[in-house]
């Protein structure tokens, strides 16, 4: 089977090393000859899955992405997103999910593609991560008859805060005071 090779699925090893070498070396210093190397595996394998350094690159990004999204949605499971706490809950699982893969976070920042629309209106090829925090977002403000644009104010604080935290948390040049969780208690 193609996917499959003496330590197990290649293609994920792919994937996981080449986001912690995007994340240390940068997108301009990723070397498919490092890659192969640090999987144990030659350089024509990762050819094998992936037909270019960008196509790579591309899966990447997505894979970060498709897993943020999908710990969101699994934090939302039988959650009333129409409360509060319910956005505080979602941003600690996004903290979480950052903590404990902290590659992650840079290797999809950095010069990301994808784009991201700050809106209330939902939008069919926005990131999806935002999407189920803007979901959230209005649910609640329609639930406690906020106006759109303090609710879009809102949103673009608590985004802009999370993200900011994280950068911050990760940096060793910065100390932070208290615990990050506390931070977000009574934000959104």
């Amino acid at each position: 089977m193609a996917d499959q090779y003496h330590h197990g699925n290649l293609k994920s090893k792919l994937l996981e090393e080449a986001v912690t070498l995007i994340s240390q070396d940068g997108l301009e210093n990723l070397s498919l000859r490092r890659l192969a190397t640090q999987c144990g595996v030659s350089h024509n394998a990762i050819y094998r899955h992936f037909d270019s350094k960008e196509r790579l690159i591309d899966a990447c990004r997505a894979y970060v992405m498709q897993e943020l999204t999908r710990t969101l949605e699994l934090t939302l499971s039988g959650l009333d997103e129409s409360l509060p706490q319910t956005m505080e809950q979602l941003g600690t699982a996004y903290l979480d999910f950052y903590m404990r893969n902290p590659t992650y976070f840079s290797a999809y920042f950095r010069n990301a593609s994808q784009k991201l629309t700050f809106s209330l209106e939902p939008i069919e090829r926005n990131y999806p991560p935002f999407s189920v925090f803007r979901r959230v977002a209005v649910a609640i403000a329609e639930k406690q008859g906020i106006p759109q644009d303090e609710t879009r104010w809102r949103l673009l604080r608590y985004w802009t805060m999370l993200n900011g935290m994280f950068a911050m948390w990760i940096s060793s040049n910065v100390e932070l005071p208290e615990n990050w969780k506390t931070c977000l208690k009574n934000e959104f």
